[in-house]
């Protein structure tokens, strides 16, 4: 009996649970309904048992401010700085903001041919020539080259020169010098003949240019003529440092090589002489072997002997003049049967008596004056000079 008063008890209690669901769903479903009929809302509630759904409204208690404090100030962040210059960056990225960004190009080579670079994008070149004003600039660019070969040229023969100058023809390392100057020339002419064929080279190719990136590539070529010239004028310049350095050190082992070289005397094979020739020398003196000796002396001035050795002998050696009837280079005593300056002619005979003491030189022109004026061995009349005089005409 219990039991089941129980079990309806529960049924009665999920019974009114139901229709309480469904009863508030069906007040929804008339208030709904009611309000399309156009009635008020309060009437419809009061239909529709409405009421009771609504919930009275509380107000809402006041809560009290928020205490507030004042903001942490913000620390910034720290930003890392990968570049400052392009050079910073990749070949194909520029320095934007500290940071490195892609780009085209930053130069020509960037980008492919027939493109240049602007404002780091590669830009088609137009398909048209140069003007004929660049093409000769270009032309007065690859002449320029052998001049400046000719330059290094010109300095290898100064070299040359200065080894001529250095005086030391005569030194062992002479022709040692000269052999490598020699091969710094061959050298030079071997690279001024390449430099010839690169300038045809570049002339050629500057004949068949129709567009600006043509002539960007003979830029590109002189440029390395250019780079290889500039080497080349580096080891050269080496190479003739060391080789000036060799041949000073080498005429630094000489006393002298030149004059300049030396005090009041002369330089004669990278040495210091007295002289070289007689006109060095004070008077009385000669030079033998580049030093001035005292000339020897005629000591005898009648013996028919070169004394002194100096291809003179007696009256015919200045040293003679003034001793023993001797008269040097002049017959002067045209009287004394002596040939004074040993010339072979003696008084009247020697041309240098002519007009001197009753002397006739070559023709007897006094013939009455018992006197061989002409020292021919005949007198007066006897001579034949004298035949038509009238002195000896009976």
């Amino acid at each position: 009996m219990k039991k089941s008063f129980v079990i309806m008890l529960i049924s009665v209690l999920v019974l009114a649970m139901f229709l309480s669901g469904c009863k508030e769903e069906s007040a929804e479903d008339c208030l709904a309904d009611c309000l399309k009929e156009s009635q008020d809302k309060a009437t419809c509630n009061q239909q529709c048992g409405m009421e009771m759904l609504e919930k009275p409204t509380t107000p809402q208690k006041e809560l009290p401010p928020k205490e507030t404090t004042e903001p942490e100030p913000e620390v910034p962040e720290k930003v890392e700085i990968e570049c400052r210059i392009n050079s910073d960056c990749d070949q194909k990225q520029i320095c934007e903001e500290s940071e490195c960004v892609d780009v085209d190009c930053r130069e020509r080579p960037d980008c492919d041919d027939g493109y240049y670079c602007e404002e780091y994008v590669c830009i088609e070149i137009p398909m048209q020539g140069p003007s004929d004003e660049v093409i000769d600039d270009w032309t007065d660019k690859i002449m320029d080259l052998e001049d400046l070969f000719d330059d290094i040229y010109e300095d290898a023969e100064d070299l040359y020169d200065y080894l001529s100058d250095s005086g030391i023809e005569d030194d062992d390392t002479y022709e040692d010098y000269e052999e490598d100057i020699d091969e710094l020339l061959d050298e030079i002419q071997t690279l001024l003949d390449e430099i010839d064929e690169k300038q045809d080279n570049l002339t050629a190719e500057l004949g068949y240019v129709e567009t600006y990136a043509d002539l960007a590539d003979v830029r590109d070529e002189y440029n390395s003529y250019l780079d290889e010239i500039s080497e080349y004028r580096e080891d050269f310049v080496d190479e003739m440092t060391d080789q000036l350095d060799n041949i000073d050190e080498a005429v630094g082992d000489l006393e002298c090589t030149s004059d300049d070289d030396c005090t009041d005397e002369f330089c004669v094979d990278n040495v210091c002489v007295e002289c070289e020739s007689d006109d060095d020398c004070d008077s009385g003196f000669s030079c033998d072997s580049y030093s001035c000796v005292e000339d020897a002396t005629e000591t005898n001035c009648s013996d028919s002997t070169d004394d002194d050795s100096d291809g003179y002998t007696d009256c015919a050696d200045s040293d003679c003049d003034g001793v023993d009837d001797c008269e040097y280079d002049e017959e002067l005593t045209c009287d004394d049967s002596v040939d004074n300056d040993s010339d072979g002619y003696t008084d009247c005979a020697d041309e240098d008596c002519d007009g001197a003491d009753d002397c006739e030189y070559g023709t007897e022109a006094t013939c009455d004056d018992s006197i061989d004026n002409d020292s021919d061995g005949d007198t007066d009349c006897d001579d034949s000079d004298c035949e038509s005089d009238t002195n000896c005409s009976s």
